[in-house]
């Protein structure tokens, strides 16, 4: 497994570029981040270099969803974008979500029948899978819900699970957010039935108290992928060390 640290909500109590030196300092060889539309990729680039770490990833979307069929044409566009950003950075992951990512808050078409978002999302995935095996990069597809309702329709492991095998590309697989939709108790469940598909796993506050028991699941399930921490932390947090010992 290779531990990355999200400087979005990693050592958050320093200015962000600064947050670098902090994973290097730490002990950790990865770092990653979403939206990247603001970021100074100068900045960004020096930082990697001067702190001898690698990038593993970045969004793909912001604020489009490939469920969404009046999105399609903006959403692969954008990860055209983003496929072009990732290689500046020589990163070769970018994480997209079923439904709305960054600031634009858009839900994935909430009033359309969960078959139709399957439909839809599986022609745009298979398009985005194409870009991704040109440009040698990998797409991990997140499910993702509202947080109170769930009118995103791919919003589990199953459900998104079922259009990353109809694409059948191996440019485009799966990420579990161990904190979402309550897999902290379903994860070794998810990774026993999607577990060639699952190649990335999210590891947010929720989900600290569990870490033990993920870190089980994850290692009697050979996994062999990125798991990203996305957790809060300030520098000197007792949650670093429990990372590094994940």
């Amino acid at each position: 497994m290779k531990k990355s640290l999200s400087v979005e909500t990693m050592f958050d109590d320093v200015p962000f570029y600064d947050r670098f030196a902090m994973v290097r300092a730490a002990g950790f060889d990865w770092v990653e981040f979403s939206a990247w539309t603001s970021l100074d990729f100068t900045r960004i680039t020096d930082a990697l270099a001067e702190h001898r770490l690698r990038l593993a990833s970045i969004a793909g979307a912001e604020g489009q969803s490939p469920a969404d069929p009046n999105q399609r044409d903006e959403f692969l566009e954008f990860l055209s974008q983003s496929i072009a950003v990732a290689k500046s950075f020589n990163c070769t992951n970018l994480i997209i979500e079923t439904g709305a990512q960054g600031v634009s808050g858009r839900l994935a078409a909430a009033s359309r029948e969960d078959f139709g978002k399957a439909s839809a999302a599986t022609r745009t995935l298979d398009d985005a899978a194409r870009k991704a095996t040109r440009a040698g990069v990998t797409l991990y597809l997140k499910p993702v819900r509202d947080g109170k309702t769930r009118t995103l329709g791919l919003d589990t492991i199953p459900s998104s699970g079922e259009v990353v095998r109809m694409v059948g590309s191996p440019a485009l697989r799966l990420l579990m957010d161990v904190g979402t939709a309550g897999m902290v108790g379903g994860a070794d469940g998810a990774l026993q039935r999607y577990g060639d598909l699952i190649g990335y796993v999210h590891i947010g506050d929720n989900a600290v108290p569990a870490l033990p028991s993920i870190r089980q699941a994850l290692t009697t399930n050979g996994f062999d992928g990125f798991v990203g921490f996305s957790a809060r932390a300030e520098s000197g947090d007792p949650l670093i060390e429990q990372i590094k010992l994940f």
